[in-house]
């Protein structure tokens, strides 16, 4: 199996270092030889490369071979292109990874799934990436299992975008600014087990949007601006083992918010601000389940696989008590509150009638 992987030039130098101790009396001492005096001296060296050739062994590897070529995204300069240890080529490059490099791409860089045509894991973080839409993968990307954009500048995604990745096993947004996806940007991604969006604006999130994960059984939307989720957010999740709802702004959860999740074993809704949860929240709860609700208004615990001896279902129960009785409370009011403004403006209708009376009569 051949791996590429993107270090920067201060890695770089230090990879030489031991490259060359180790590999000098051998035919790849010319490599560190080349690298050294592109390294050393070509300070436009942003990108180098790593080849593996057999991971149960030591990786020999090479350095600074993708330098000296460039072709151009739209206005983007991207330095993809160079020299391959002997007997390997494009095709064996499996894993691209362009993070921290220090490129400005804005929008993805299309052309590498043409050179390197066997990619099944792409990283690029923090190279300002701001666009996804549906032409930023082709069909010739439908080998992609990973794709990582972390602490890039993405704010949408459209309509989509991901419709060609049909083997698509990993996605992760994590500290991005998004705070919009079209409800069908992940159309195609049946396979999808894995997808996180840590770190980013939402204030709420689309049923429809996950309707298409139906293998999904790892999501993370912790450290966003949430303020209330739909009972059928989760409903096509079936698979879902692990969910994680932390350090949001919920306030109330609903007793069939999660009901639909029935090979749930980790439900993590810590650092909210959860004051009041529905009577018969727990009815549906998967055994053995646990459930993090460490700082929230209501409640201050870890339970840990609700329904064993530690955590029997009565135990929890009690030790929700506070947060039901908050919510029966918060619903009475709100029936008191409607119940209000139907007889208000009923009186409004009859004050409204008086006065046309009044009014006909005066007529008369």
């Amino acid at each position: 199996m051949i791996r590429q992987v993107f270090f920067d030039s201060f890695i770089c130098s230090h990879l030489i270092s031991v490259f060359s101790l180790l590999k000098l009396m051998q035919n790849y001492s010319y490599v560190a030889i080349f690298s050294f005096l592109l390294c050393g001296f070509v300070h436009t060296a942003e990108i180098t490369v790593k080849f593996s050739k057999d991971l149960s062994t030591t990786p020999l590897t090479y350095s600074c071979s993708l330098i000296n070529q460039t072709y151009l995204i739209d206005d983007v300069t991207l330095r993809v292109l160079g020299s391959h240890k002997r007997g390997l080529g494009n095709a064996d490059v499996t894993i691209f990874n362009a993070s921290h490099s220090q490129d400005d791409l804005q929008k993805f860089p299309t052309l590498i799934m043409k050179l390197f045509k066997n990619l099944n894991q792409i990283y690029l973080e923090e190279v300002n990436l701001k666009v996804l839409d549906e032409s930023s993968f082709n069909a010739s990307a439908n080998n992609l299992e990973t794709l990582v954009f972390g602490e890039d500048n993405i704010q949408h995604i459209d309509s989509g975008a991901f419709k060609t990745l049909i083997n698509l096993q990993t996605l992760s947004f994590d500290y991005n600014v998004i705070d919009n996806i079209s409800d069908d940007a992940f159309i195609g991604l049946s396979n999808l087990k894995s997808l996180t969006f840590n770190g980013n604006n939402f204030t709420s999130f689309s049923s429809a949007l996950l309707k298409p994960l139906t293998s999904l059984t790892h999501l993370s939307i912790s450290d966003n601006p949430i303020t209330q989720l739909s009972d059928d957010t989760f409903t096509a999740l079936t698979r879902l083992s692990i969910l994680n709802l932390s350090n949001n702004d919920l306030r109330s959860i609903s007793s069939s918010l999660f009901s639909s999740l029935s090979n749930l074993k980790l439900l993590d809704l810590s650092g909210n601000n959860i004051n009041s949860i529905e009577t018969g929240f727990l009815i549906t709860w998967p055994s053995y389940a646990s459930l993090n609700l460490v700082e929230n208004e209501c409640v201050d615990k870890d339970f840990d696989q609700i329904g064993s001896e530690v955590w029997p279902l009565a135990v929890v129960e009690d030790e929700l008590e506070k947060c039901f009785v908050n919510y029966e409370d918060d619903k009475s009011l709100s029936e008191k509150t409607d119940d209000s403004v139907e007889v208000s403006s009923g009186g409004n209708d009859e004050e409204t009638g008086a006065v046309a009376t009044n009014s006909s009569e005066s007529g008369e």
